[in-house]
C-alpha cells in the first residue's frame, strides 16, 4: 500500500465505522494499558456470523492489515470513550 493510500484511509469516520460494525455484529473496544500502549479488542456478537463477509469487506476497505490504522482506530476509541462511539444520537423529539 502506498503512503498516499494510507493517508487517505486514515481520514475515515471512526464513529460511523464503529457503529456500522456494531450493527453488523462486531463490537470494538479499546483499553489503554499501564505501559501507555493501546489495545483494540474485537467482540463477536450473535449476528456476527451471518454478516461475516460484509464485516470483513468493510474492515479490508477501511483498515486492512495496516497496523498504523489499527493503532489509530484504537487510540480514537480510547479518546472518544465507548459512550460516544456507541450512543445513538439524541433527537429533539426523544428528549424529555
Amino acid at each position: 500500500m502506498s503512503e498516499a493510500n494510507g493517508r487517505k484511509k486514515m481520514k475515515f469516520d471512526v464513529v460511523a465505522f464503529v457503529r456500522e460494525l456494531d450493527k453488523l455484529g462486531l463490537r470494538l473496544s479499546a483499553i489503554r494499558h499501564l505501559d501507555g500502549g493501546v489495545r483494540l479488542y474485537r467482540w463477536r456478537q450473535m449476528n456476527y456470523w451471518q454478516n461475516e463477509a460484509v464485516i470483513k469487506q468493510l474492515w479490508d476497505e477501511c483498515v486492512g492489515h495496516d497496523e498504523r490504522l489499527v493503532a489509530y482506530l484504537a487510540e480514537s476509541l480510547v479518546n472518544l470513550g465507548a459512550t460516544k462511539a456507541f450512543a445513538a444520537p439524541v433527537s429533539s423529539t426523544n428528549a424529555a
